[in-house]
């Protein structure tokens, strides 16, 4: 069962309105999911991000350049983005 974490938070009109746009074209979907979902896009992006940083500095180690014992996280990941 997922857990919800209820908060209030402020954000500039112009992107209210865009929101509420966009939204409406999605007439089933709820300003609370739209953001929802826009905020595990943000993060999905971040961690994808992260490990991009994550190679290019293995890559500049010759000696922790093997790639072998990361496939596995690698593919995890790849997967937690996918869906």
């Amino acid at each position: 069962m997922v857990e919800y974490k209820s908060f209030t938070t402020r954000m500039p009109l112009e992107v209210y309105e865009a929101m509420r746009v966009y939204k409406s074209d999605m007439e089933s979907v709820s300003v609370n999911q739209f953001v929802v979902e826009a905020v595990e896009e943000k993060l999905a992006r971040l961690k994808e991000e992260e490990l991009k940083r994550g190679f290019e500095l293995l890559g500049q180690d010759f000696d922790m350049s093997e790639v072998e014992p990361w496939i596995q996280a690698q593919a995890e990941t790849f997967e937690h983005i996918d869906g």
